[in-house]
């Protein structure tokens, strides 16, 4: 019998030695799992380096498709939209030709658009005329200030809408973004769509002022 209550009186023993131990692992997971909810990076695609939340949405059954918002407040990524209008990060989308003007085609708005694109310091296109029916680009900017004197990245993408779809037409979309790690610096993504645009002018693009999209 006292050999049993010693056996009993051990296992007692070694059980409350392992509670606080485990009560304190479920809460770190807990705490991991709610900080990444709010400070998470974006998930990444099959290649491990481009983000997901990149690209053209709401393509199907043949939709002029529209390109993502910026981030929640709460993540501090560099960012500016054409796409949700109640927000500070909110830009005004362009026209790449006047509104009665039909004789520029998409694949010469996109030769364009390409082209000043490439006239940016650090920009290279990585996608453009491989998504929406051609009407998509996406080019990849290196930036100083990453970390241990690294480069950072931000990711510029354009949509030209499908006309007939959109007032007004001839209209585009653009989302510029710093990739998770990166700077929390809005300034830099208005001051380079600015240049773009600026490059773009003396063949008809234009900003269209603040539309509720």
């Amino acid at each position: 019998m006292v050999r049993q209550a010693f056996v009993v009186l051990a296992l007692a023993s070694a059980s409350l030695a392992l509670t606080p131990r485990l009560a304190r692992r479920a809460f770190v997971v807990g705490g991991g799992a709610a900080a990444a909810s709010v400070v998470a990076a974006p998930a990444r695609g099959a290649d491990g380096g481009v983000p997901m939340d990149l690209g053209p949405l709401g393509l199907r059954n043949g939709g002029s498709g529209k390109l993502n918002s910026c981030p929640p407040a709460g993540i501090k990524r560099g960012c500016i939209s054409t796409s949700k209008f109640e927000t500070d990060f909110y830009v005004p989308p362009w026209t790449y030709q006047g509104v009665k003007d039909t004789s520029k085609t998409v694949d010469q708005a996109l030769a364009e658009l390409a082209a000043a694109v490439e006239a940016q310091p650090g920009a290279t296109i990585v996608e453009r005329g491989s998504k929406a029916d051609g009407r998509y680009l996406r080019a990849e900017v290196a930036v100083d200030g990453g970390p241990f004197g690294g480069k950072q990245t931000d990711d510029v993408e354009f949509l030209i809408a499908i006309n007939g779809q959109v007032d007004p037409p001839n209209l585009v979309d653009y989302h510029s973004v710093t990739r998770a790690g990166g700077a929390n610096d809005p300034k830099r993504h208005r001051e380079r769509i600015k240049a773009i645009r600026l490059e773009l002018q003396e063949k008809g693009w234009k900003s269209v002022g603040r539309l509720l999209l």
